[in-house]
């Protein structure tokens, strides 16, 4: 007789479990970041695919991780990126960060000085690209390449200064670099030299003497604050890698 109690209990027990609908917890969505930018390609019309835009994201970031108290998230589709900022982000400054493509060659300016800001083409890049500034077009003259970006060791890359105390940006090449650089500058002491960044020159500094592959990089006549500025964006963009395609900020 115990044993029927029992069991009967137990189917009635088990009944109930089935029939009471358990408790779930949605999670709920995280709360969107205060500030947002989009970013699509700078040139619509070039021919990319989803590893050049899954580099493009990864370069996204390891730029902005690099920013100190910044909270960011970053959502990548096939042709637009969009990040959240925090509240205490500079909107410019990130802009600037990420659409910066982070190509710098050291080239052969055939002896002639060329002047700060001039957008050239290189037999690394033979056509200006299609960058928020440049409208993307053929040059006359095509200036030779002596090390690149890719040549860099990115550990060596940090901010330093220069004999007069200016902010600057050391650097190391690897040993095709190196060497590239150490035998373009032994046999043109006295001529200049040109950093460009981005299809721009930075700075045409003379040759004083044979570069053994490492030196530093300045910004040319600028107030130490913007010197300064300068700096951290060009570290953050050489430490984070060089962009596969331009990207520019959705108006």
């Amino acid at each position: 007789m115990r044993r029927v109690v029992l069991i009967g209990l137990l189917l009635v027990l088990a009944s109930c479990s089935f029939s009471t609908p358990l408790s779930t917890q949605i999670p709920a969505e995280p709360t969107p970041l205060p500030k947002q930018l989009t970013f699509i390609l700078a040139d619509p019309t070039q021919a990319i695919d989803q590893t050049m835009v899954d580099m493009s994201c990864d370069v996204f970031k390891r730029r902005l991780d690099r920013q100190k108290h910044l909270v960011f998230t970053v959502n990548c589709t096939p042709d637009m990126i969009e990040v959240g900022l925090s509240a205490n982000a500079d909107e410019q400054e990130i802009a600037s960060l990420l659409t910066a493509t982070g190509s710098i060659e050291f080239i052969d300016p055939k002896g002639e000085y060329l002047e700060e800001g001039t957008p050239i083409c290189t037999t690394t890049y033979r056509v200006l690209r299609k960058t928020p500034g440049f409208a993307g077009e053929s040059c006359e003259t095509i200036y030779q390449t002596i090390a690149k970006d890719s040549q860099l060791l990115r550990d060596t890359v940090s901010l330093t200064t220069d004999q007069t105390g200016r902010p600057a940006v050391g650097f190391v090449f690897d040993g095709e670099g190196a060497r590239a650089l150490e035998v373009f500058t032994a046999a043109n002491i006295g001529k200049p030299m040109s950093i460009v960044v981005d299809q721009r020159v930075l700075s045409s500094p003379m040759i004083n003497g044979t570069l053994p592959g490492e030196g530093i990089i300045t910004f040319g006549s600028s107030s130490q604050a913007e010197q300064e500025k300068e700096a951290a964006l060009l570290l953050d963009v050489l430490k984070s890698g060089s962009l596969p395609i331009a990207w520019q900020v959705q108006k």
